[in-house]
């Protein structure tokens, strides 16, 4: 394994899959161009950190969290927002996540009640319990990402975020919509 610091070729014979890079000076396959593209290393980048976010959680014993349940907290405290509000943040229907509000709510995460200003919609927020999972895994995630972007300087990542955004909204205008689920 090379350190990113190394100055030597980092095409030469010892390189390992590298964007540009093949063993012996051969030119690089097209399958290879194709795998090494910006997409494909944002497809691979996000299997790499879901697995080790999972492993984090196995580590200690924790279960992954639904999506819905960061979306239920920031950084000032508790949200309350309804099904449709979540619904459309995660870009599903309502109907995809009533069964993991129903579980969220089994399980003493989560707790609904009804909205002073319109007795026919619910309020979803989280509970104690509900609250304090999310920050534990926030801490968890805020840990591995330092770690995933270490060296990166905050210009750099700054210019990241935005280029991914600007991809996330070609790919909408594009209507593509992501998987179901939360």
């Amino acid at each position: 394994m090379h350190d990113v610091h190394d100055t030597h070729d980092p095409c030469d014979h010892h390189a390992r899959h590298r964007p540009g890079c093949f063993p012996h000076g051969m030119p690089e396959p097209d399958f290879m161009r194709a795998a090494n593209s910006p997409i494909w290393q944002m497809h691979r980048i996000s299997r790499l950190f879901m697995a080790l976010s999972m492993r984090m959680n196995r580590d200690a014993e924790t279960q992954p969290l639904p999506m819905v349940l960061f979306l239920l907290a920031d950084e000032t405290g508790r949200l309350q927002r309804d099904q449709k509000e979540l619904a459309a943040a995660m870009r599903v229907t309502p109907a995809t996540i009533a069964g993991t509000l129903k579980r969220l709510h089994r399980d003493g995460l989560i707790h609904k009640k009804e909205d002073p200003s319109d007795l026919r919609r619910n309020l979803i927020e989280l509970t104690d319990k509900g609250f304090a999972l999310v920050n534990q895994h926030r801490a968890q995630m805020d840990a591995l990402q330092e770690k995933a972007l270490a060296g990166i300087g905050d210009d750099e990542r700054r210019a990241l975020c935005e280029t991914i955004r600007r991809i996330e909204a070609n790919l909408h205008a594009l209507h593509a919509t992501p998987p179901s689920g939360p």
